[in-house]
Order: C-alpha cells, then structure tokens, then sequence
C-alpha cells in the first residue's frame, strides 16, 4: 500500500497534507515517524499504529456527542475501550521509536508520550495526522 513511498517519505507527507486540504499540523512529525518505520522496517507496526488512531480519534468522536446525545446509551463501555486504545496507540508509537537513534527516542517521549497537558495535545496533534493517514491509505485502496 505505502510501498510507491518507501523511497520518498517526504513525498508521502505532502500527498497526505493535499489529501487532507492541508490540514496537517504535525507534518514533520509524522514524517520522522515514517522514516523512523521505515528504517527500522516496521511498515506493519505503522499501518496498525495508524489504523489505531483513527479507531482512538472516532473513540474520541463518540464520547463528545455521547453526553449531550441520549441516543449514546454505553458511554461506559466506550470511555474504557477509549483507554484501552489510547495505551495501545501509546505503545504503538513506542515500540516504532524503539530501535530509532536516541534524540528520535527522546523527542518523541518528551512532545507526545509524557503525561502532562502539553505532551497530550501534541499526541492528539499527531492522532490527528495519522488518522488523515489512514484515510488517505483507505483512498489508495479504492483507487
């Protein structure tokens, strides 16, 4: 699917980033994460990590008109699946930069993996982009 790319990570960005009406806000974030997969051959990690995080960002969705919508009855079950999804996508990410050089590895576990406010909006940011991602890999398949 992402093969046309494996020798231009940057390519794949841009095309994304069109795809997306430019809506990308963590592009050379998300190209470093490619380059990181592709270096480290993780191509399967980085097609489940993105398909995780359109599942967490729907997830997401859900929970917001789930309390102002009556017709959402289980936001319960949605809340711990959302948590169960959001420590996989966590742990995906991870397990991509682990064979990544060191300053890869620290920035990644500094701007999206700590536990605090800003690392969490990076980490949605970056959410973000791989669900355009996955959608735009989805639109590949259909073409």
């Amino acid at each position: 699917m992402i093969e046309q790319f494996y020798e231009n990570p940057r390519e794949l960005v841009k095309k994304i980033d069109d795809f997306s009406g430019y809506k990308l806000s963590a592009r050379d974030d998300l190209q470093r994460l490619f380059d990181i997969s592709l270096n480290e051959n993780n191509e399967k990690l980085f097609e489940e990590t993105i398909f995780t995080a359109k599942y967490v960002l729907g997830l997401m969705r859900v929970m917001k008109k789930g309390t102002s919508n009556p017709e959402i009855e289980s936001l319960d079950h949605v809340k711990k699946d959302l948590t169960v999804n959001m420590e996989k996508v966590v742990g995906q990410i991870r397990e991509l930069i682990s064979g990544s050089n060191e300053v890869d590895k620290k920035y990644f576990e500094d701007n999206f993996l700590q536990m605090n406010p800003e690392a969490f909006q990076n980490l949605n940011k970056l959410l973000e982009d791989l669900e355009w991602t996955k959608k735009f890999m989805n639109d590949l398949k259909r073409s």
